[in-house]
């Protein structure tokens, strides 16, 4: 009993100490609370005096406001009244003297623009040859290296006599053949006999001869089947020959997509003189120089190289459409279609094809 009433005792002081220990805890946070209730209350009476101080600037700026808007209005008055008394005065109005100043302002600035163009074009009168002299020679010194023109030979040297024999046949009979297919006239020469001139006015036939009669004298073998299959693969050879020459110009001159049929009339100056030069090298030189004098005039470049090389292409197709060359030219995008049908029987006969 001693032992429990000493436990007891033990345990009711640990209580007491414990619940003193809250009670000080208790008055701290009391003591706490009320320094932040005064903190709050202080905050309030500072946010009520900043409120009723606010009111008041806020009471001000009306007044400064209702203040402003009544000098605005009576310098609206003003500015009405004082351009009143101008045109009173002036008897002008406002749009009769605006017009006025924006007639002077024409006067003045049509006075200096024609006193620039004047000078302007002075100058360039004066300077127009020597940059015109400067800028052709430049082009042309950029452009390709001249080249020996490309001469379009008439006649075929043949080896011997046996080969001509074989070539002309029984009675002249493979010689005419070849004549009837291709649409040539064969002659030889009177002082060489061995020299066989290809007679035509249109180029490609007489390439087609030409690249048959050579044919047949490699392979020796000289007969109706073996011409007619020479004409043949002559022709289909031309006929790719004109396409690629249009594509490999075009490409080289990086003028941009052209339509395939003007790729074959562009390849068809290859086998066109004029004045003795070859039109295909020519178009190609001038394209060149166009595209060159374009990039220092800050012009077109493409369309202007376009423009070159296609400046004579009514010359590719002067002898069968009627019309000079510079009208067949300018006609050549409406007339696509009419030299279609107007080729297709020949190049059909020659065993080609647009």
């Amino acid at each position: 009993m001693a032992d429990g009433e000493k436990q007891t005792q033990e345990y009711k002081d640990s209580i007491e100490e414990e619940l003193d220990s809250y009670q000080t805890d208790n008055v701290t946070r009391q003591s706490r609370i009320d320094q932040r209730q005064n903190g709050l209350t202080q905050t309030s009476e500072r946010l009520d005096e900043l409120h009723k101080k606010l009111a008041e600037r806020q009471t001000d700026l009306n007044d400064l406001k209702t203040a402003i808007e009544k000098l605005d209005q009576q310098a609206a008055g003003l500015a009405k009244q004082r351009i009143a008394t101008l045109q009173e005065r002036g008897n002008l109005s406002i749009d009769q003297a605006k017009q006025q100043v924006l007639d002077q302002l024409k006067i003045a600035l049509d006075r200096e623009k024609d006193v620039e163009l004047k000078y302007q074009d002075d100058e360039a009168q004066v300077n127009a040859p020597k940059m015109a002299k400067i800028m052709a020679v430049d082009a042309i010194q950029r452009a390709p290296l001249d080249i020996p023109r490309e001469h379009i030979e008439h006649s075929i040297q043949i080896s011997d006599v046996n080969t001509k024999q074989k070539l002309v046949g029984r009675e002249s009979q493979n010689i005419r053949y070849i004549e009837t297919l291709t649409g040539v006239d064969l002659v030889f020469d009177p002082d060489d006999p061995c020299l066989l001139h290809v007679v035509t006015q249109d180029p490609l036939r007489r390439e087609v001869a030409k690249t048959t009669i050579s044919n047949l004298l490699v392979t020796k073998q000289i007969n109706t089947q073996s011409i007619e299959h020479q004409v043949d693969i002559a022709q289909q050879d031309l006929g790719n020959e004109l396409r690629r020459t249009g594509e490999k110009v075009v490409g080289s001159l990086h003028i941009g997509w052209m339509h395939p049929d003007l790729l074959k009339i562009v390849g068809r100056l290859k086998y066109r003189t004029s004045y003795g030069q070859n039109v295909l090298n020519h178009s190609v030189e001038v394209a060149d120089i166009s595209g060159l004098l374009a990039a220092e005039l800050g012009l077109d470049v493409k369309i202007a190289k376009r423009a070159g090389l296609l400046h004579d292409i009514g010359k590719a197709i002067d002898r069968e459409v009627d019309g000079t060359t510079l009208n067949l030219g300018l006609r050549l995008p409406k007339l696509t279609t009419r030299i279609h049908k107007l080729l297709t029987p020949l190049l059909l006969t020659m065993g080609m094809s647009m």
